[in-house]
């Protein structure tokens, strides 16, 4: 909440204009000319260049996305103690917000560089496999079920473990 404060004193600073920039100049050149006039305007006032380090990696456009990781981090991390803790409930919860934040960050794209934005998409499904793979475990296997049924999910569950590396050296063929 103290971030949003801060940046949203300047906040027409942090953006100068890059969505008329690149409606102007062509999308690669509008974000560069918007990250020149950013880097001009740290210069010249000390106050943003203090708070550089909650804006830089990302595009002027989306000065405020640090506040979003934020707050994904947070809910991750300490949201998630409301609902009790190891249960399927909490697991599912927490692949919901994974979701959700893979939709929003695969959607804005807030990187300047685009490979931090593939990385994050990356990392996004990475926590999603981790909790698919927790929710695996939690769940029973019923009775009723043969040593085939046993070994295959236990193939299924190191599979999900190899997906993350696996959308990495994909992405990284890109």
């Amino acid at each position: 909440l103290m971030y949003f404060f801060l940046l949203r004193r300047v906040k027409t600073l942090l953006d100068p204009g890059q969505k008329l920039l690149c409606f102007e100049k062509g999308e690669e050149e509008g974000l560069k000319a918007a990250l020149e006039e950013r880097e001009r305007l740290e210069q010249e006032n000390e106050d943003l260049a203090s708070l550089s380090f909650l804006y830089s990696a990302y595009e002027p456009k989306c000065w405020y996305f640090e506040i979003v990781e934020t707050m994904r981090k947070l809910i991750l991390t300490g949201g998630l103690i409301f609902l009790g803790p190891g249960t399927r409930t909490q697991i599912a919860m927490s692949m919901i917000i994974c979701l959700c934040a893979l939709r929003i960050f695969s959607g804005f794209k807030p990187f300047v560089k685009e490979s931090h934005d593939k990385f994050s998409e990356v990392s996004q499904w990475q926590v999603f496999f981790v909790m698919l793979s927790a929710l695996m475990m939690k769940s029973s296997i019923d009775a009723g079920e043969t040593n085939e049924d046993e070994g295959l999910y236990d193939v299924v569950l190191i599979g999900i473990q190899f997906m993350s590396p696996l959308l990495l050296f994909v992405v990284l063929l890109k």
